[in-house]
């Protein structure tokens, strides 16, 4: 009978320090946890999305036409395509670029993308979804 009260005070302190150690364990990983998400929304993912938003410089090829026609202008109406491209944007058309099956929104230096309208151009400019902010536009050779 002399043991019993020992074996109690024993079972009754590593208990304790077992339920302790679980429950520093459970918060330890819960800040663990937070500090981890806190470093993602921070860290380099934001860096990632910013990247994105940068804007690049590319060049683009192919033939000035207009959003309502497209490549393919209308034969009975007697233009040629540039004739055909600057009436359609006079007329509520947008200036877009055609390279194969691609087709590209013109935004930005009007006056010159009329001149060259049905022409084959390199179009340097930004790509923003499928639109181009055009920096600069010349014939192709």
């Amino acid at each position: 009978m002399r043991n019993r009260p020992w074996l109690h005070l024993i079972i009754f302190c590593v208990t304790h320090v077992v339920a302790a150690a679980f429950a520093f364990a459970i918060v330890f990983a819960g800040v663990t946890l937070a500090f981890a998400v806190g470093q993602n929304a921070n860290g380099p993912a934001s860096g990632l999305a910013f990247q994105d938003n940068v804007a690049i410089v590319r060049t683009f090829g192919g033939v000035i036409t207009d959003s309502d026609c497209s490549a393919r202008h209308v034969r009975a109406s007697k233009q040629s395509p540039a004739q055909c491209t600057r009436y359609c944007v006079r007329n509520g058309a947008k200036n877009i670029l055609v390279d194969g099956d691609k087709a590209y929104g013109l935004h930005g230096r009007a006056a010159e993308l009329e001149e060259l309208a049905g022409q084959r151009v390199n179009v340097v400019g930004t790509l923003n979804g499928n639109s181009i902010e055009v920096s600069s536009v010349a014939p192709q050779q």
